[in-house]
Order: structure tokens, then sequence, then C-alpha cells
């Protein structure tokens, strides 16, 4: 085919395409036949690039607040998180959850009170059942 170069509105000038252009385009990554040098290559660098995150998230660690469930990338932001009013309302609130559970006796405690209060109704419906059909007259005969 002929493209068309335009020099001015008035005058066209038609020009052919290079020799093989057309006929052939670059290939795309997913299309070019996988050599193993390739393939070799390919999984080094993504070893390498999963080294550099796990690194990155050894290192990342350090500065997480577990009270906060918060990520922080420097010391700076880390250390102003650490005193800021936030952390330390959480911090607090965590420790009065924890102070309190201790004061119910912990988890085996409540589940025993919780228990013991079932059967306490239990017990109590019960007699007003017994109660309702001694007070109830005798059925007709």
């Amino acid at each position: 085919g002929r493209g068309l170069v335009f020099v001015s509105s008035a005058t066209a000038v038609t020009r052919s395409p290079p020799a093989g252009a057309a006929q052939e385009r670059r290939k795309l990554e997913s299309e070019v036949e996988e050599t193993p040098e390739v393939k070799r290559r390919r999984r080094e660098q993504a070893e390498q690039q999963q080294s550099r995150e796990e690194t990155l998230r050894q290192q990342n660690r350090e500065f997480y607040c577990d009270v906060c469930d918060k990520q922080y990338t420097t010391v700076t932001e880390f250390a102003a998180h650490l005193s800021s009013y936030d952390h330390h309302h959480r911090k607090r609130f965590a420790e009065m959850k924890e102070a309190e559970k201790a004061r119910a006796g912990g988890d085996e405690a409540v589940a025993e009170r919780r228990e013991r209060e079932e059967k306490r109704r239990n017990k109590e419906l019960q007699k007003r059942i017994a109660a309702a059909a001694a007070a109830a007259p005798p059925p007709p005969a």
C-alpha cells in the first residue's frame, strides 16, 4: 500500500513504506519462545524481587505498633505515633479491657457464671410451671 504524507493543504505527496515494514511486527513478550536462559534469568529476577520485598518487610516490622495495628516506614513517623494521643488512648483502652477481664476472672469464670445463671433460671421456670399446675383447677372428668 501507499502512505500519504501531506506537505501542505494544497499538495499531497505519496511515498511507499520501507520494504518489509508491514510484513513483520515486533512480537509481544507472551509470543516470544522462552529459552532456558531466558527462563533462568526471569526466575532469578523474580527471586531477587521477592528477596528485596522480604528484606523490606523485615525492616519495617520494627516500626509496627501492635496496640494500634499500624505500620510506619520511618523512625520519626513511628516515634511521633508513640507520643500521639491516639496511641495512648488505644493503649489505655486495651489495658482497661485486660483489667476488666482479669477482674471478672477470665473466660472460664465468665462461662461458669453464665452456666450457673442458666441453671438458676431453669429451676425458677420449673417452680413456676409446678405452681401454675397446682393452682389450676382440675380438668372435668
